[in-house]
Order: structure tokens, then sequence, then C-alpha cells
């Protein structure tokens, strides 16, 4: 009787464990997911600004330089300039192998023509994008991607701590 009791108590005990494991790690997600969203859409909305003149005066020098220096930052996947069309008009690269291409992915014609910020998001990556105004004008947009696999090896390393204890 007693040998069936602890055995209660402590399957009572593992159940609650894991409850509290599968709480946090929802929450850690909803709050490094919004983290991420938030971080990834004030640096677009900087660079889209930062953008500006580059784009009006087609300072092709100027937009990769902003492009790489953005695509130095952790977690940055990829940083597309484009004009109005959906045309790239730089990646961040040095040659720049995609000028003049149009954007063909899934998001593609969403983020050409969005007003404002968009942003997409998947399993594995965050899509940020912006218009580039000057006014009401519109010149064109920027697009980071984020990997997500930055975020999930924190959530990772959160719930092996919890876990641990």
């Amino acid at each position: 009787m007693l040998i069936l009791l602890v055995f209660k108590v402590w399957q009572q005990q593992q159940h609650s464990q894991a409850e509290i494991v599968e709480t946090t790690r929802r929450s850690t997600h909803t709050l490094l997911s919004e983290q991420m969203r938030l971080n990834g859409e004030s640096q677009v909305q900087q660079l889209a600004e930062a953008l500006v003149n580059p784009l009006y005066f087609f300072d092709l020098e100027e937009i990769g330089s902003l492009a790489r220096n953005t695509l130095r930052i952790s977690g940055v996947d990829y940083v597309l300039v484009y004009d109005t069309e959906g045309r790239i008009l730089h990646d961040g690269s040095g040659d720049i192998a995609s000028f003049g291409m149009r954007m063909d992915d899934a998001l593609a014609d969403a983020v050409i023509s969005a007003d404002s910020l968009h942003t997409e998001s998947s399993s594995s990556l965050l899509d940020v994008s912006a218009p580039i105004l000057i006014g009401d004008e519109r010149l064109g947009g920027v697009r980071i991607g984020y990997t997500t696999a930055l975020m999930q090896r924190a959530e990772q390393d959160a719930l092996d701590a919890l876990e641990a204890r």
C-alpha cells in the first residue's frame, strides 16, 4: 500500500514537471519569437531610412556598403534592396550576381506590393521588409531574412537548463 502511494506521488510529480517544461517551452518560444520579430522590424526600418538617399541617387556603392554591413549581423541570412518592380538592385555581394533579377520566391509579390512594414515567418526563417520612400514616392524596398537557428538554440538551451534543475 505504501509503495503504491509513493508511486502515485512520484507519477503526479513527473506529470507536473512535464507540464511545467511544456508551459515554459511555449512561453520561451513566444517571447523569443516576438523579440526576434521586433528586432528585425527595427533593423529593417533603420536600413530603409538609411537607404533613401543612396537609392534616390542610385549610389550602388553606398547601397552595397549598407547591405554588407547588415549581412554581418548575427542571424542575418540575406539582404535584398529592390526597385519598385521588385528587381534586385543589391544583395550585399561584391559582384551583385542577382542585379536586375526580379524576386520570384513565394513571398515576393506580397513584399513588393506592401505599403508598409511586412513580416512573414516560418519555422526556419523570419522575412522582414519595408518600402523605401521619399515623401510619398516609393523608390523601392529592402528585405532582410533572419535565420531562426539562433533563436531555436537559445530556446533549447533554456529548456535544457530547466530540465537539468
